[in-house]
Protein backbone atom coordinates (compact mmCIF):
# COMPACT_ATOMS: atom_id res chain seq x y z
CA UNK A 1 0.00 0.00 0.00
CA UNK A 2 3.11 2.41 0.53
CA UNK A 3 4.08 1.91 -2.90
CA UNK A 4 0.74 2.68 -4.71
CA UNK A 5 -0.16 6.04 -1.90
CA UNK A 6 3.41 7.26 -3.05
CA UNK A 7 3.30 6.52 -6.45
CA UNK A 8 -0.37 8.55 -6.77
CA UNK A 9 1.39 11.31 -5.29
CA UNK A 10 4.56 11.55 -6.93
CA UNK A 11 2.03 11.46 -10.07
CA UNK A 12 1.22 15.42 -9.78
CA UNK A 13 4.88 15.89 -9.24
CA UNK A 14 4.61 17.17 -13.02
CA UNK A 15 2.71 20.01 -12.04
CA UNK A 16 3.60 20.61 -8.64
CA UNK A 17 7.35 21.82 -9.45
CA UNK A 18 5.25 24.48 -11.45
CA UNK A 19 3.92 27.11 -8.59
CA UNK A 20 7.39 28.26 -7.46
CA UNK A 21 7.86 31.35 -8.62
CA UNK A 22 9.99 32.48 -6.00
CA UNK A 23 13.09 29.78 -5.01
CA UNK A 24 13.38 30.80 -1.67
CA UNK A 25 10.51 28.88 -0.96
CA UNK A 26 12.53 25.50 -1.89
CA UNK A 27 11.01 24.38 1.78
CA UNK A 28 7.65 24.95 0.73
CA UNK A 29 7.35 20.46 0.81
CA UNK A 30 7.94 21.07 4.82
CA UNK A 31 5.47 23.49 5.07
CA UNK A 32 3.19 21.19 3.27
CA UNK A 33 4.00 18.21 5.50
CA UNK A 34 2.69 20.07 8.42
CA UNK A 35 -0.51 20.61 6.84
CA UNK A 36 -0.76 17.34 5.39
CA UNK A 37 -0.07 15.25 8.62
CA UNK A 38 -3.49 15.65 10.52
CA UNK A 39 -4.76 15.02 7.25
CA UNK A 40 -3.26 11.82 6.80
CA UNK A 41 -3.87 10.78 10.69
CA UNK A 42 -7.65 11.58 9.77
CA UNK A 43 -7.62 9.18 6.87
CA UNK A 44 -5.82 6.53 8.96
CA UNK A 45 -8.45 7.28 11.82
CA UNK A 46 -11.41 6.79 9.31
CA UNK A 47 -10.57 3.48 7.70
CA UNK A 48 -9.76 2.05 11.54
CA UNK A 49 -13.10 3.09 13.26
CA UNK A 50 -14.74 0.88 10.64
CA UNK A 51 -12.38 -2.38 10.20
CA UNK A 52 -12.74 -4.04 6.81
CA UNK A 53 -14.13 -1.38 4.63
CA UNK A 54 -12.87 1.22 2.23
CA UNK A 55 -13.92 4.93 1.85
CA UNK A 56 -16.80 4.27 -0.37
CA UNK A 57 -17.92 1.17 1.99
CA UNK A 58 -17.72 3.51 5.33
CA UNK A 59 -19.87 6.73 3.46
CA UNK A 60 -23.02 3.71 2.99
CA UNK A 61 -22.38 2.85 6.51
CA UNK A 62 -22.27 6.11 8.55
CA UNK A 63 -24.44 8.28 6.47
CA UNK A 64 -27.27 5.21 5.25
CA UNK A 65 -27.82 4.36 1.04
CA UNK A 66 -28.97 7.73 0.25
CA UNK A 67 -26.76 10.14 1.97
CA UNK A 68 -23.88 7.58 1.73
CA UNK A 69 -23.88 6.98 -1.86
CA UNK A 70 -24.10 10.68 -2.42
CA UNK A 71 -20.59 10.84 -0.59
CA UNK A 72 -19.55 8.55 -3.40
CA UNK A 73 -20.47 9.88 -5.84
CA UNK A 74 -18.92 12.82 -4.68
CA UNK A 75 -15.41 11.03 -4.50
CA UNK A 76 -16.46 9.15 -8.17
CA UNK A 77 -16.83 12.62 -9.62
CA UNK A 78 -13.26 13.76 -7.84
CA UNK A 79 -12.15 10.42 -9.49
CA UNK A 80 -12.93 11.45 -12.52
CA UNK A 81 -12.21 15.43 -12.51
CA UNK A 82 -8.35 14.31 -10.90
CA UNK A 83 -8.15 12.01 -13.96
CA UNK A 84 -8.99 14.25 -16.39
CA UNK A 85 -6.77 17.07 -14.86
CA UNK A 86 -3.69 14.55 -15.05
CA UNK A 87 -4.13 13.17 -18.39
CA UNK A 88 -4.33 16.57 -19.55
CA UNK A 89 -1.16 17.75 -17.05
CA UNK A 90 0.87 15.08 -18.88
CA UNK A 91 -0.36 15.39 -22.74
CA UNK A 92 0.83 18.96 -22.28
CA UNK A 93 4.23 17.58 -21.03
CA UNK A 94 5.10 15.30 -23.71
CA UNK A 95 3.50 17.60 -26.16
CA UNK A 96 5.48 20.52 -25.29
CA UNK A 97 8.75 18.87 -24.17
CA UNK A 98 8.94 15.87 -27.10
CA UNK A 99 5.65 16.40 -29.88
CA UNK A 100 5.34 19.80 -30.53
CA UNK A 101 3.39 18.29 -33.70
CA UNK A 102 1.05 15.62 -32.43
CA UNK A 103 -2.32 16.79 -32.06
CA UNK A 104 -3.22 16.52 -28.22
CA UNK A 105 -6.19 13.82 -28.65
CA UNK A 106 -3.93 11.80 -30.25
CA UNK A 107 -1.22 11.45 -27.05
CA UNK A 108 -4.60 11.78 -24.06
CA UNK A 109 -6.24 9.01 -26.34
CA UNK A 110 -2.97 6.41 -25.93
CA UNK A 111 -2.66 7.77 -22.37
CA UNK A 112 -6.50 6.60 -21.62
CA UNK A 113 -5.47 3.61 -23.32
CA UNK A 114 -3.29 3.13 -20.76
CA UNK A 115 -4.99 3.79 -18.28
CA UNK A 116 -8.18 1.14 -19.30
CA UNK A 117 -5.50 -1.73 -19.21
CA UNK A 118 -4.25 -1.21 -15.76
CA UNK A 119 -7.22 -0.34 -14.14
CA UNK A 120 -8.65 -3.36 -15.88
CA UNK A 121 -5.46 -5.59 -14.21
CA UNK A 122 -7.27 -5.00 -10.95
CA UNK A 123 -5.68 -3.78 -7.63
CA UNK A 124 -3.44 -6.33 -6.87
CA UNK A 125 -0.99 -5.89 -10.30
CA UNK A 126 -1.70 -2.12 -9.63
CA UNK A 127 -0.16 -2.83 -6.66
CA UNK A 128 2.74 -5.04 -7.99
CA UNK A 129 3.52 -2.64 -10.85
CA UNK A 130 3.54 0.32 -8.30
CA UNK A 131 5.89 -1.60 -6.30
CA UNK A 132 8.43 -2.45 -9.02
CA UNK A 133 8.46 1.50 -10.32
CA UNK A 134 8.59 3.42 -7.01
CA UNK A 135 12.58 2.42 -6.52
CA UNK A 136 13.03 3.40 -10.20
CA UNK A 137 11.73 6.45 -9.94
CA UNK A 138 13.49 7.17 -6.71
CA UNK A 139 17.07 6.12 -8.10
CA UNK A 140 16.30 8.46 -11.01
CA UNK A 141 15.16 11.44 -9.13
CA UNK A 142 18.50 10.64 -7.06
CA UNK A 143 21.01 10.54 -10.11
CA UNK A 144 18.99 13.30 -11.80
CA UNK A 145 20.23 15.65 -8.69
CA UNK A 146 23.84 14.00 -9.32
CA UNK A 147 23.75 15.23 -12.72
CA UNK A 148 22.04 18.68 -11.33
CA UNK A 149 25.01 19.08 -8.93
CA UNK A 150 27.13 20.18 -11.68
CA UNK A 151 25.22 23.47 -12.51
CA UNK A 152 23.73 24.49 -8.84
CA UNK A 153 24.80 28.09 -7.41
CA UNK A 154 23.89 28.21 -3.88
CA UNK A 155 23.26 31.84 -3.96
CA UNK A 156 20.43 31.11 -5.31
CA UNK A 157 18.62 29.83 -2.21
CA UNK A 158 19.49 33.13 -0.36
CA UNK A 159 18.29 35.02 0.97
CA UNK A 160 16.71 32.30 2.99
CA UNK A 161 13.34 32.51 4.08
CA UNK A 162 12.74 36.26 2.17
CA UNK A 163 9.24 34.95 0.78
CA UNK A 164 6.17 36.38 2.53
CA UNK A 165 4.12 34.17 4.82
CA UNK A 166 0.97 34.69 1.88
CA UNK A 167 3.01 33.35 -0.90
CA UNK A 168 4.80 30.64 1.52
CA UNK A 169 1.04 29.83 3.03
CA UNK A 170 -0.06 29.75 -0.57
CA UNK A 171 2.51 27.82 -2.08
CA UNK A 172 2.51 25.32 0.88
CA UNK A 173 -1.91 24.95 0.77
CA UNK A 174 -0.83 23.94 -3.05
CA UNK A 175 0.84 21.16 -2.60
CA UNK A 176 -0.86 19.60 0.53
CA UNK A 177 -3.71 19.26 -2.27
CA UNK A 178 -1.97 18.63 -4.97
CA UNK A 179 -0.82 15.94 -4.54
CA UNK A 180 -0.04 15.20 -1.10
CA UNK A 181 -4.31 15.32 0.06
CA UNK A 182 -5.01 13.58 -2.82
CA UNK A 183 -4.50 10.21 -1.18
CA UNK A 184 -7.94 10.18 0.13
CA UNK A 185 -8.95 8.42 -2.94
CA UNK A 186 -6.65 5.82 -2.34
CA UNK A 187 -8.74 5.02 0.71
CA UNK A 188 -11.35 4.14 -1.59
CA UNK A 189 -9.19 1.05 -2.90
CA UNK A 190 -8.40 -0.41 0.17
CA UNK A 191 -9.97 -1.14 3.63
CA UNK A 192 -7.84 -1.73 7.21
CA UNK A 193 -8.27 -4.29 9.87
CA UNK A 194 -5.08 -3.17 11.64
CA UNK A 195 -5.42 -0.38 15.11
CA UNK A 196 -4.98 3.13 14.11
CA UNK A 197 -1.47 3.56 15.27
CA UNK A 198 -0.22 0.29 12.34
CA UNK A 199 -2.25 2.67 9.75
CA UNK A 200 -1.03 5.84 10.58
CA UNK A 201 2.28 3.90 10.10
CA UNK A 202 1.57 3.30 6.45
CA UNK A 203 0.53 6.78 6.02
CA UNK A 204 3.23 8.74 7.72
CA UNK A 205 5.55 6.32 5.73
CA UNK A 206 4.23 7.29 2.39
CA UNK A 207 4.35 10.84 3.47
CA UNK A 208 7.83 11.18 4.44
CA UNK A 209 8.94 9.19 1.33
CA UNK A 210 6.78 11.67 -0.75
CA UNK A 211 8.07 14.90 0.87
CA UNK A 212 11.60 14.00 0.98
CA UNK A 213 10.86 13.39 -2.51
CA UNK A 214 9.51 16.56 -3.18
CA UNK A 215 11.82 18.63 -0.76
CA UNK A 216 14.74 17.08 -2.99
CA UNK A 217 13.31 18.21 -6.41
CA UNK A 218 12.13 21.59 -5.05
CA UNK A 219 15.77 22.49 -4.11
CA UNK A 220 17.15 20.71 -7.05
CA UNK A 221 15.30 23.18 -9.44
CA UNK A 222 15.89 26.56 -6.73
CA UNK A 223 19.59 25.85 -7.14
CA UNK A 224 20.36 25.42 -10.77
CA UNK A 225 17.25 27.84 -12.13
CA UNK A 226 16.87 30.49 -9.22
CA UNK A 227 14.79 33.16 -9.78
CA UNK A 228 12.68 34.41 -12.08
CA UNK A 229 13.53 31.28 -13.92
CA UNK A 230 11.38 29.22 -12.47
CA UNK A 231 8.07 30.88 -13.05
CA UNK A 232 9.04 31.01 -16.29
CA UNK A 233 8.87 27.32 -17.36
CA UNK A 234 5.64 25.14 -17.02
CA UNK A 235 8.03 22.10 -16.36
CA UNK A 236 10.91 23.45 -13.97
CA UNK A 237 12.23 20.14 -13.18
CA UNK A 238 12.70 19.04 -16.50
CA UNK A 239 14.34 22.17 -17.55
CA UNK A 240 16.77 22.00 -14.43
CA UNK A 241 18.11 18.56 -15.91
CA UNK A 242 17.91 19.40 -19.35
CA UNK A 243 20.69 22.39 -19.31
CA UNK A 244 22.98 20.09 -16.71
CA UNK A 245 25.71 17.13 -17.96
CA UNK A 246 27.85 15.01 -16.24
CA UNK A 247 30.42 15.24 -18.26
CA UNK A 248 30.81 14.27 -22.40
CA UNK A 249 28.79 10.83 -21.34
CA UNK A 250 25.83 11.78 -19.28
CA UNK A 251 24.14 14.83 -21.67
CA UNK A 252 20.27 14.51 -22.45
CA UNK A 253 19.81 13.37 -19.20
CA UNK A 254 16.01 15.24 -18.93
CA UNK A 255 15.04 11.97 -20.70
CA UNK A 256 15.02 10.53 -17.57
CA UNK A 257 12.58 12.96 -15.55
CA UNK A 258 10.58 12.58 -18.50
CA UNK A 259 10.84 9.00 -17.96
CA UNK A 260 9.86 9.40 -13.72
CA UNK A 261 7.04 11.55 -14.29
CA UNK A 262 5.66 9.14 -17.72
CA UNK A 263 5.85 6.12 -15.07
CA UNK A 264 4.21 7.96 -12.51
CA UNK A 265 1.44 9.67 -14.19
CA UNK A 266 0.40 6.33 -16.02
CA UNK A 267 -0.14 4.43 -12.80
CA UNK A 268 -1.99 7.64 -11.09
CA UNK A 269 -4.65 7.84 -14.33
CA UNK A 270 -4.94 4.07 -13.93
CA UNK A 271 -5.62 4.58 -10.41
CA UNK A 272 -8.11 7.60 -10.79
CA UNK A 273 -10.06 5.19 -13.67
CA UNK A 274 -10.07 2.52 -11.12
CA UNK A 275 -11.29 4.24 -8.29
CA UNK A 276 -13.75 6.13 -10.65
CA UNK A 277 -14.87 2.44 -11.74
CA UNK A 278 -15.46 1.26 -7.77
CA UNK A 279 -17.38 4.82 -7.24
CA UNK A 280 -19.91 3.90 -10.17
CA UNK A 281 -20.04 -0.11 -9.28
CA UNK A 282 -20.93 0.84 -5.66
CA UNK A 283 -23.67 3.38 -6.47
CA UNK A 284 -25.56 1.69 -9.30
CA UNK A 285 -25.50 -1.74 -7.56
CA UNK A 286 -23.32 -3.34 -10.27
CA UNK A 287 -20.25 -5.85 -9.06
CA UNK A 288 -18.24 -6.21 -11.86
CA UNK A 289 -16.38 -2.92 -11.60
CA UNK A 290 -14.63 -3.17 -14.81
CA UNK A 291 -18.08 -2.60 -16.90
CA UNK A 292 -17.53 0.93 -15.97
CA UNK A 293 -14.08 1.26 -16.71
CA UNK A 294 -14.09 2.40 -20.33
CA UNK A 295 -16.92 4.85 -19.75
CA UNK A 296 -15.26 6.50 -16.79
CA UNK A 297 -11.74 6.88 -18.75
CA UNK A 298 -13.67 8.13 -21.60
CA UNK A 299 -15.28 10.34 -19.59
CA UNK A 300 -12.00 11.78 -17.85
CA UNK A 301 -10.74 11.81 -22.07
CA UNK A 302 -13.74 14.10 -22.60
CA UNK A 303 -12.75 16.63 -19.49
CA UNK A 304 -9.19 16.74 -20.56
CA UNK A 305 -9.80 17.16 -24.20
CA UNK A 306 -12.09 20.22 -23.14
CA UNK A 307 -10.46 21.37 -19.85
CA UNK A 308 -9.02 24.31 -21.88
CA UNK A 309 -7.84 25.65 -24.71
CA UNK A 310 -4.35 25.69 -24.60
CA UNK A 311 -1.72 25.02 -22.08
CA UNK A 312 -1.07 28.69 -20.38
CA UNK A 313 -4.92 28.51 -20.04
CA UNK A 314 -4.92 25.15 -18.48
CA UNK A 315 -1.79 26.01 -15.95
CA UNK A 316 -4.11 29.36 -15.13
CA UNK A 317 -7.26 26.88 -14.09
CA UNK A 318 -5.00 24.88 -11.80
CA UNK A 319 -5.02 27.61 -9.62
CA UNK A 320 -8.08 27.37 -8.64
CA UNK A 321 -7.76 23.43 -7.62
CA UNK A 322 -6.88 24.37 -3.92
CA UNK A 323 -10.22 25.15 -3.69
CA UNK A 324 -12.17 22.35 -5.19
CA UNK A 325 -9.69 19.46 -3.00
CA UNK A 326 -11.02 21.55 0.22
CA UNK A 327 -14.10 19.41 -0.14
CA UNK A 328 -12.50 16.43 -0.72
CA UNK A 329 -9.49 16.05 1.45
CA UNK A 330 -10.56 18.43 4.50
CA UNK A 331 -14.30 19.05 4.65
CA UNK A 332 -15.98 15.78 3.82
CA UNK A 333 -13.26 13.62 5.66
CA UNK A 334 -13.56 15.78 9.05
CA UNK A 335 -17.66 15.57 8.92
CA UNK A 336 -17.06 11.28 8.49
CA UNK A 337 -14.46 11.15 10.63
CA UNK A 338 -16.68 13.16 13.22
CA UNK A 339 -19.75 10.21 12.37
CA UNK A 340 -17.33 7.33 12.73
CA UNK A 341 -16.12 8.32 16.24
CA UNK A 342 -19.79 8.49 17.32
CA UNK A 343 -21.21 5.73 15.82
CA UNK A 344 -18.21 3.48 17.28
CA UNK A 345 -18.77 4.91 20.88
CA UNK A 346 -22.83 4.62 20.51
CA UNK A 347 -22.63 1.51 19.89
CA UNK A 348 -19.95 0.34 22.76
CA UNK A 349 -22.55 0.19 25.30
CA UNK A 350 -24.97 -1.66 23.26
CA UNK A 351 -22.38 -4.29 22.76
CA UNK A 352 -21.29 -4.51 26.31
CA UNK A 353 -24.88 -4.87 27.80
CA UNK A 354 -25.24 -8.42 26.12
CA UNK A 355 -22.22 -9.62 28.08
CA UNK A 356 -23.38 -7.92 31.32
CA UNK A 357 -26.69 -9.78 30.80
CA UNK A 358 -24.86 -13.15 30.01
CA UNK A 359 -23.12 -12.78 32.84
CA UNK A 360 -25.40 -12.09 35.34
CA UNK A 361 -27.06 -15.20 34.12
CA UNK A 362 -24.11 -17.30 34.50
CA UNK A 363 -23.50 -16.09 38.13
CA UNK A 364 -27.76 -16.97 39.17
Amino acid sequence: MISILVIFMFGSLVLAGSFESDPNIWYSPLTAAVIALPLFLCYARILSLVPGSNLFDIAVTLFGKFFGKAVVLLYTLYAIFLGGVVIRTFSEFIRIVAMPETPQIVIQSFLILLSVYLAKSGVENIGRISRFVLPIILAITIFSVIIASTSVNFENLLPAFNADLSTIFKVSVFKTTFPLGEIILIASMFSSTEPWKKTSKIFIIALLIEVATLLTVSMRNSLVLGSPSISMYYFPSYEAVSISALGEIFTRTELLVGINYTLAGTIKMGICVYIASMGISKISNYEDMRAFVAPSALIMLFLAVVAAENAAEFFNLTNYYPYIALLFQLILPLIMLIAAEIKVRLNKPAEAAPQGTNNQGTGS
